[in-house]
């Protein structure tokens, strides 16, 4: 992916969340009526389905797995030259963007200052608190808020990572199809978030266009569009293994 491919997703993604917000501002009931297809005064009877906490486990663990194995890598490589898989721009843009965008822009900005409580939590779930439409400051909700969704800005975060670093080293015939199948995960994945009562339909939307947005502009600022494969071939390694000996040495 060029530089210029980078600026014309990041215009993509803008336009569409100008859109996304246009729609839910003409729209402000929108978010109710989807939730209360899931759930009613007593509650939202699919968060205690089996099958979906299994499958939110699931995306859960594709979430967190990925990252904690390029942790991993990354730690022993410090030590282990050998383990050094991959190139140390592609580590510290992936691990700098997973805490980043979910860690620090979702968890720590949007979540602790938008004021809008969940679902399960207002009037028409059987909780206290007032319904908020989107994009509009509320005092319904102190911490851990409903907009946006963690979850989801999590597993659009990763899906684009893998789109973006990883997915560009495989045959061109199965580029197209392994993008799809990421950007699919990542849709059913953070929908998952509605039906158990935790977020509305809008926190998903902009989780998923915030997250991506952040995403491919960090992978600009890395300068990722000028490294090629992520990763360390062969002979790249042994390279670097005989710079460092003759470093040593003198």
């Amino acid at each position: 992916m060029t530089f210029n491919d980078t600026l014309r997703w990041l215009e993509w993604l803008a336009i569409a969340t100008l859109l996304a917000a246009a729609f839910f501002i003409a729209f402000p009931d929108l978010d109710l009526d989807v939730s209360l297809r899931f759930g009613d005064v007593s509650g939202f009877h699919l968060s205690e389905s089996r099958v979906l906490n299994l499958a939110r486990s699931g995306m859960l663990w594709l979430c967190n797995g990925p990252i904690a194995v390029v942790l991993f890598i990354a730690i022993v490589s410090v030590f282990v030259r050998r383990a050094r898989l991959f190139k140390t721009r592609a580590l510290l843009f992936i691990l700098t963007t997973y805490a980043v965008v979910p860690g620090i822009l979702v968890n720590g900005l949007l979540k602790r200052n938008s004021g809008r409580a969940r679902p399960r939590n207002i009037e028409e779930f059987g909780g206290d608190a007032v319904f908020t439409p989107v994009l509009r400051y509320a005092d319904q909700c102190e911490i851990n808020c409903s907009f946006v969704s963690a979850e989801a800005s999590a597993i659009f975060t990763v899906a684009i990572l893998a789109i973006t670093v990883f997915v560009p080293s495989l045959t061109k015939a199965m580029q197209s199809p392994v993008r799809l199948l990421f950007l699919m995960i990542a849709i059913v994945g953070s929908f998952l978030r509605v039906p158990f009562g935790a977020h509305f339909i809008s926190d998903v939307v902009f989780a998923a266009l915030f997250s991506s947005m952040a995403v491919m502009s960090l992978y600009s600022v890395f300068g990722m569009h000028r490294i090629g494969s992520p990763f360390l071939r062969v002979s790249s390694r042994t390279e670097y293994e005989a710079f460092s000996r003759q470093s040593h040495t003198i």
